[in-house]
């Protein structure tokens, strides 16, 4: 797991990562938007204290039964400045899954 993103400090857990292609999609919801969907519908709980969202991106975790695991994907937001810029059709999404030791906090499940 990323020590960045959880307490300064590496431990063991697994994790996956995913490019695609948005057209591809053909308007099924992202991978990265099912993950958030799937997680909440098992009992999963959202941690706001790693949520973040953007024009080119977002992050997010879940935890249950002392078990966090950290989402983030990426895209091309485009240009606001300039629309005569395509933005980029690819997207790539990763998540890590470790054990929780992190100390309860107010907006922090466990």
């Amino acid at each position: 797991m990323n020590a960045l993103y959880h307490n300064s400090r590496t431990r063991s857990g697994c994790s996956v990562s995913l490019v695609g292609s948005n057209a591809a999609l053909g308007g099924s919801p992202s991978p990265i938007d099912q993950w958030r969907e799937q997680f909440a519908a098992r009992g999963w709980q959202e941690d706001v204290n790693h949520s973040a969202d953007g024009p080119d991106g977002t992050s997010f975790a879940y935890v249950r039964d002392g078990v966090i695991c950290l989402f983030q994907g990426r895209w091309d937001g485009g240009d606001d400045t300039d629309p005569s810029v395509k933005p980029d059709d690819a997207y790539t999404g990763a998540a890590q899954c470790a054990a929780n030791d992190a100390p309860e906090a107010p907006g922090r499940a466990r």
